[in-house]
């Protein structure tokens, strides 16, 4: 890589967060609803992406526990402290004053679960959007964190057989797949969206994308033209979304993905080959993750 950090990632960030805070702002609108979906896909494939970049090449089939507990300490208090605030406006203190034990121990066992960053395990929305609802993306960073290497290490092999393109179009046939299974479903939104095992797909498409675009020494002619895509599938989100069953649950990952790429490839190689400049909105992209859980 010419630029070891890549700064236009940082933009990257505050883009996929205003995403997901327009579409919780259903007191507006309920149409922007599925724009949630295409910045938590950015922030998986992106968090895949680089993983890859820097993961040694003689990385082994291991996980690095030293390092989990540093992201483990460095995401849990401010976990816990959006916890805490949101605990008066779950209905526990409610239920503590009517002396509901039942119900204060099914806030007891969600309390231990949230806490643990395990909620997203559950296919319960009223267990993996309990407390602080945003919080459910934590299972995924936790799951993630603990898959990287083997995972980067699996990716490696693979593509020195076959190209990364050709592994990302296979996945996203599986996902395709997967999601018209279980379009039925009633867990269908735990199913795609939630689920930390399925979401693992992205972030392995992420990888794949990192070692495609290393590969490549020249900025694509066609990056700027493609991102027409992007912008008429969340046009298309906005007001076909929830119109036909089949395909409403696409709008929760799977549609998102090619989106996703050429956003991620294109600022890729904006950071390859200019200067980018930074100011706040950059200085917000360090705290991405931070302005997803309190918003």
């Amino acid at each position: 890589m010419k630029n070891k950090y890549i700064h236009t990632f940082q933009y990257l960030r505050v883009f996929a967060f205003l995403l997901i805070f327009i579409s919780h702002c259903s007191f507006l609108t309920t149409r922007t609803v599925y724009l949630g979906a295409f910045g938590v896909s950015i922030f998986i494939m992106m968090s895949g992406f680089l993983e890859y970049l820097k993961t040694p090449l003689d990385n082994k089939m291991c996980i690095d526990i030293n390092r989990l507990k540093k992201r483990v300490v460095q995401i849990f208090p401010l976990h816990f402290i959006t916890f805490l605030m949101a605990v008066p406006l779950s209905g526990v203190i409610g239920e503590i004053l009517a002396g509901h034990t039942d119900t204060l121990i099914g806030y007891g066992l969600r309390t231990v679960v949230n806490l643990s960053m395990l909620q997203s395990f559950v296919p319960n929305q009223g267990w993996y959007f309990s407390f602080n609802s945003v919080s459910w993306y934590l299972t995924i960073v936790f799951v993630l964190e603990v898959i990287s290497k083997p995972v980067a290490y699996i990716v490696r092999l693979c593509v020195c057989k076959i190209r990364g393109w050709i592994w990302i179009g296979l996945i996203m046939l599986v996902q395709v797949v997967y999601t018209l299974l279980v379009s039925q479903s009633q867990i269908a939104h735990w199913l795609v969206y939630i689920n930390p095992l399925f979401r693992v797909l992205d972030f392995m498409i992420g990888m794949f994308l990192a070692a495609e675009c290393t590969k490549i020494k020249e900025k694509s002619k066609w990056s700027g033209l493609l991102l027409f895509l992007p912008v008429v599938i969340m046009v298309l989100s906005c007001f076909v979304g929830e119109s036909i069953p089949y395909i409403k649950n696409m709008f929760l990952n799977v549609i998102w993905i090619p989106a996703s790429i050429i956003i991620i490839k294109m600022l890729y190689e904006i950071n390859e080959h200019n200067t980018v400049p930074q100011g706040i909105i950059y200085s917000l992209g360090g705290i991405g993750l931070e302005l997803f859980l309190i918003h």
